[in-house]
Protein backbone atom coordinates (compact mmCIF):
# COMPACT_ATOMS: atom_id res chain seq x y z
CA UNK A 1 0.00 0.00 0.00
CA UNK A 2 2.85 2.24 0.83
CA UNK A 3 4.05 1.91 -2.47
CA UNK A 4 0.93 3.23 -4.10
CA UNK A 5 1.09 6.09 -2.00
CA UNK A 6 4.90 6.96 -3.10
CA UNK A 7 4.24 6.27 -6.77
CA UNK A 8 1.32 8.34 -6.78
CA UNK A 9 2.93 11.19 -4.85
CA UNK A 10 5.91 10.82 -7.76
CA UNK A 11 2.91 10.60 -10.40
CA UNK A 12 1.19 13.92 -9.37
CA UNK A 13 5.15 15.77 -8.87
CA UNK A 14 5.99 14.94 -12.58
CA UNK A 15 2.76 15.53 -14.31
CA UNK A 16 2.36 19.09 -12.64
CA UNK A 17 1.17 21.98 -15.37
CA UNK A 18 2.56 24.61 -16.54
CA UNK A 19 0.52 27.41 -14.82
CA UNK A 20 2.24 30.47 -15.09
CA UNK A 21 0.21 30.92 -17.88
CA UNK A 22 -2.89 31.01 -16.12
CA UNK A 23 -4.30 32.46 -13.23
CA UNK A 24 -4.69 30.28 -10.59
CA UNK A 25 -6.65 30.62 -7.30
CA UNK A 26 -4.20 28.28 -5.65
CA UNK A 27 -6.90 28.47 -2.61
CA UNK A 28 -9.80 27.88 -4.27
CA UNK A 29 -8.27 24.98 -6.03
CA UNK A 30 -7.37 23.43 -2.64
CA UNK A 31 -10.82 24.30 -1.31
CA UNK A 32 -12.67 22.58 -4.28
CA UNK A 33 -10.39 19.29 -3.93
CA UNK A 34 -10.90 19.40 -0.10
CA UNK A 35 -14.75 19.09 -0.73
CA UNK A 36 -14.78 16.57 -2.88
CA UNK A 37 -12.40 14.47 -1.57
CA UNK A 38 -14.59 14.64 1.55
CA UNK A 39 -17.20 13.83 -0.40
CA UNK A 40 -15.66 11.19 -1.76
CA UNK A 41 -14.74 9.90 1.44
CA UNK A 42 -18.00 9.91 3.03
CA UNK A 43 -19.61 8.23 0.00
CA UNK A 44 -21.40 10.93 -1.71
CA UNK A 45 -21.85 10.99 -4.86
CA UNK A 46 -20.96 14.38 -7.13
CA UNK A 47 -22.34 14.68 -10.17
CA UNK A 48 -21.21 16.17 -13.31
CA UNK A 49 -23.01 19.73 -12.81
CA UNK A 50 -21.05 20.05 -9.52
CA UNK A 51 -17.86 19.00 -10.53
CA UNK A 52 -18.16 21.93 -13.23
CA UNK A 53 -19.05 24.38 -10.95
CA UNK A 54 -16.17 23.55 -8.93
CA UNK A 55 -13.76 25.09 -11.69
CA UNK A 56 -14.15 28.44 -10.86
CA UNK A 57 -10.72 28.63 -9.33
CA UNK A 58 -8.56 28.87 -13.24
CA UNK A 59 -8.92 31.49 -15.39
CA UNK A 60 -8.16 31.63 -19.00
CA UNK A 61 -5.46 34.31 -19.59
CA UNK A 62 -3.44 32.58 -22.48
CA UNK A 63 -4.04 28.79 -23.44
CA UNK A 64 -2.38 28.12 -26.48
CA UNK A 65 0.89 27.18 -24.92
CA UNK A 66 0.58 23.51 -23.66
CA UNK A 67 -2.47 22.36 -25.40
CA UNK A 68 -1.35 19.29 -26.84
CA UNK A 69 0.71 18.28 -23.97
CA UNK A 70 -1.83 18.71 -21.58
CA UNK A 71 -4.19 16.06 -23.30
CA UNK A 72 -1.62 13.66 -23.23
CA UNK A 73 -0.79 14.38 -19.72
CA UNK A 74 -4.30 14.14 -18.58
CA UNK A 75 -4.32 10.91 -20.48
CA UNK A 76 -1.24 9.03 -19.11
CA UNK A 77 -2.59 10.50 -15.84
CA UNK A 78 -6.13 9.09 -15.45
CA UNK A 79 -4.93 5.76 -16.39
CA UNK A 80 -2.23 5.63 -13.90
CA UNK A 81 -4.52 6.34 -10.90
CA UNK A 82 -7.61 4.48 -12.10
CA UNK A 83 -5.07 1.70 -12.22
CA UNK A 84 -3.45 2.19 -8.55
CA UNK A 85 -6.44 3.86 -6.58
CA UNK A 86 -8.95 0.46 -6.35
CA UNK A 87 -11.48 2.37 -4.73
CA UNK A 88 -15.46 2.53 -6.31
CA UNK A 89 -16.05 6.11 -4.76
CA UNK A 90 -13.02 7.42 -6.36
CA UNK A 91 -12.98 5.87 -9.39
CA UNK A 92 -16.62 7.68 -9.94
CA UNK A 93 -15.30 10.58 -9.58
CA UNK A 94 -12.50 10.15 -11.73
CA UNK A 95 -14.61 8.84 -14.65
CA UNK A 96 -17.19 12.01 -13.97
CA UNK A 97 -14.05 14.00 -14.71
CA UNK A 98 -13.21 12.19 -17.74
CA UNK A 99 -16.32 12.42 -19.00
CA UNK A 100 -16.17 16.59 -18.29
CA UNK A 101 -12.86 16.25 -19.72
CA UNK A 102 -13.78 14.78 -23.07
CA UNK A 103 -16.13 17.31 -24.10
CA UNK A 104 -14.97 20.82 -22.67
CA UNK A 105 -13.38 23.09 -24.16
CA UNK A 106 -9.38 23.66 -23.18
CA UNK A 107 -9.71 26.22 -20.26
CA UNK A 108 -12.24 23.53 -18.34
CA UNK A 109 -9.82 20.89 -19.28
CA UNK A 110 -6.91 22.32 -17.46
CA UNK A 111 -9.40 22.74 -14.77
CA UNK A 112 -10.24 19.13 -14.38
CA UNK A 113 -6.83 17.91 -15.31
CA UNK A 114 -5.69 20.39 -11.98
CA UNK A 115 -8.79 18.95 -9.88
CA UNK A 116 -8.64 15.83 -10.13
CA UNK A 117 -4.59 15.95 -9.67
CA UNK A 118 -5.46 17.74 -6.32
CA UNK A 119 -8.18 15.09 -5.60
CA UNK A 120 -5.88 12.52 -6.08
CA UNK A 121 -3.32 13.48 -3.57
CA UNK A 122 -6.05 14.59 -0.60
CA UNK A 123 -7.72 11.78 -1.09
CA UNK A 124 -4.62 9.11 -1.20
CA UNK A 125 -3.09 11.53 2.11
CA UNK A 126 -6.88 10.21 3.69
CA UNK A 127 -5.99 6.41 2.75
CA UNK A 128 -2.68 6.87 3.74
CA UNK A 129 -3.96 7.75 7.32
CA UNK A 130 -6.97 5.30 7.66
CA UNK A 131 -4.54 2.75 7.06
CA UNK A 132 -2.40 3.88 9.97
CA UNK A 133 -4.61 4.44 11.64
CA UNK A 134 -6.21 0.51 11.31
CA UNK A 135 -2.29 -0.56 12.33
CA UNK A 136 -2.34 1.83 15.54
CA UNK A 137 -5.61 0.92 16.70
CA UNK A 138 -5.69 -2.79 18.44
CA UNK A 139 -7.96 -5.19 16.98
CA UNK A 140 -10.04 -6.17 20.17
CA UNK A 141 -13.72 -6.59 20.20
CA UNK A 142 -16.16 -4.53 19.92
CA UNK A 143 -15.77 -2.88 23.40
CA UNK A 144 -19.06 -1.32 24.14
CA UNK A 145 -20.84 -4.30 23.38
CA UNK A 146 -18.44 -6.04 26.24
CA UNK A 147 -18.83 -2.49 28.55
CA UNK A 148 -23.01 -3.09 28.15
CA UNK A 149 -22.47 -6.57 28.91
CA UNK A 150 -20.61 -6.33 31.68
CA UNK A 151 -23.48 -3.53 33.29
CA UNK A 152 -26.09 -5.20 33.07
CA UNK A 153 -24.79 -8.70 34.82
CA UNK A 154 -23.60 -5.90 37.53
CA UNK A 155 -27.47 -4.34 38.03
CA UNK A 156 -28.36 -8.34 37.03
CA UNK A 157 -26.54 -9.62 39.81
CA UNK A 158 -27.21 -6.34 42.29
CA UNK A 159 -29.42 -7.99 44.49
CA UNK A 160 -26.90 -11.25 44.95
CA UNK A 161 -24.38 -8.90 46.71
CA UNK A 162 -27.20 -7.32 49.00
CA UNK A 163 -27.14 -9.09 52.55
CA UNK A 164 -30.05 -9.75 53.84
CA UNK A 165 -29.33 -8.35 57.48
CA UNK A 166 -29.31 -4.93 56.54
Amino acid sequence: MHKIFLRLGVLIMTSQLITEAYCINNKLLNLEAETCSSKIWSGVHIPKYKIKESLGFLSDTDIADTKLSQARNFKSFYEKITGQVQDRKFLQFAQECRNIYDEENDLTKLAIHLLLEKVTEKYTADLHKAEKLKEIRPQTPNNKQSDRENIFNIFLNADKNISANQ
